[in-house]
């Protein structure tokens, strides 16, 4: 997603991050020892925001415009527009300190077909699935195959699966670049989050952005857009009707600042079933 958003939009570059428990984060010992239980959104979220100030990724210039994430990723996306709101909020009533050392909140926050309440139900099969397979795992193939034919997982999401693996510790065979416990200790977080809540909260303090030289609040056009997979069933009538309210409700200069799309020919993978639509409903919300 982020290759082909950036090459048709050079003027874009993106940061993509090993989250806590994922890939280098999972493996190097120096990450490793810094992202300690307990295993929840905020600490999660806290993980970005101390990566974009080791990187000088902070202040209105140079903090990230726009944060993009799947499922999980999603509302971590969420979580991170919201503490950094409230951050820049702390930091500015607490001691009037420069707001150049951390991150500003995002102007387009992208949330992908994570819906609140508990993880989607094909998370759990991938999960259970990877984790029935043994290790080491001989090939990148025999993980493919496990997956397809024996744990019914989709083939798209199998062939995914096998670029999160690298070489065991023995060099026989491979295992995975993340951790399944830390995995699962998320996994156990969705239902605690205030998912609506931190909607309703962003959408009523996200015109405020703060200028680097005066401190004074200033209007910006920060937007949630959240992408629903039109084959998910979790998107219930109830649900879509409760985010209308919302939407309905914070509006800014006759544009809500909540943005919903819908790709009807998706599941929850939405950007394995249907990238090309994804790109275009994201450039079409002004990411571009």
């Amino acid at each position: 997603l982020s290759k082909k958003i950036t090459e048709r939009n050079p003027n874009l570059s993106a940061l993509l991050l090993d989250l806590r428990g994922h890939g280098s984060t999972s493996t190097n010992a120096s990450f490793s020892s810094t992202t300690e239980p307990p295993h929840t959104f905020e600490s999660c979220a806290n993980d970005i925001i101390n990566t974009l100030q080791n990187l000088n990724l902070v202040g209105s210039e140079r903090s990230p415009v726009a944060v993009v994430g799947h499922s999980f990723g999603g509302r971590l996306a969420l979580q991170y527009a919201h503490q950094t709101i409230i951050h820049n909020q702390n930091r500015l009533s607490s001691d009037g300190g420069t707001l150049q050392q951390i991150p500003h909140p995002p102007l387009h926050t992208w949330i992908l077909d994570s819906v609140p309440g508990q993880a989607h139900a094909s998370v759990h099969d991938v999960i259970q699935a990877v984790s029935s397979v043994d290790l080491p795992i001989p090939s990148k193939k025999h993980l493919q195959t496990v997956l397809t034919k024996e744990k019914g997982i989709d083939p798209m999401i199998a062939a995914w699966m096998t670029t999160n693996l690298r070489k065991s510790s023995c060099n026989k065979g491979f295992t995975y670049t993340f951790d399944l416990d830390v995995a699962m200790s998320v996994l156990n977080e969705f239902g605690k989050q205030d998912f609506l809540g931190m909607i309703r909260d962003v959408g009523k303090i996200h015109h405020l952005d703060y200028d680097k030289e005066s401190m004074e609040k200033e209007k910006k056009n920060g937007r949630i857009n959240l992408v629903m997979a039109g084959k998910n069933p979790s998107w219930t009538e109830d649900l879509k009707k409760e985010l209308e309210l919302i939407q309905s409700d914070l509006v800014s200069k006759e544009e809500s600042f909540l943005q919903m799309y819908k790709l009807p020919e998706a599941g929850h993978w939405v950007h394995v079933d249907d990238l090309e639509g994804l790109i275009q409903v994201i450039e079409k919300g002004g990411l571009h």
